[in-house]
């Protein structure tokens, strides 16, 4: 089974051979991972970038959208928790 980091990775990789009209590499990717991605949060979303290129649509740049979007706040917090998980804090002062 794959974890959500690599489900996300595989979702990127069809999003890219979507956007660069590569079928064969889709048909491949869809291949390989259908059975491990059905099963994930993710199903249907790869269902939606691995289908025929023509038939994408709203679907489809909603999916991309939202994982561009989860990507982000990602990289956020693995940067947040990295610049102040070594920071100690100071005590809190009342009425300071």
């Amino acid at each position: 089974p794959l974890d959500d980091r690599e489900m996300q990775q595989v979702l990127r990789a069809a999003i890219g051979y979507s956007f660069a009209s590569d079928d064969y590499a889709l048909e491949r990717l869809r291949a390989r991972f259908s059975a491990k991605m059905s099963d994930g949060v993710f199903a249907s979303a790869f269902d939606v970038v691995t289908a025929p290129i023509d038939s994408h649509g709203s679907a489809f740049r909603e999916v991309a959208r939202s994982i561009a979007g989860l990507n982000t706040l990602n990289r956020f917090l693995e940067d947040y928790r990295s610049t102040f998980s070594s920071q100690a804090l100071s005590p809190v002062t009342p009425g300071a």
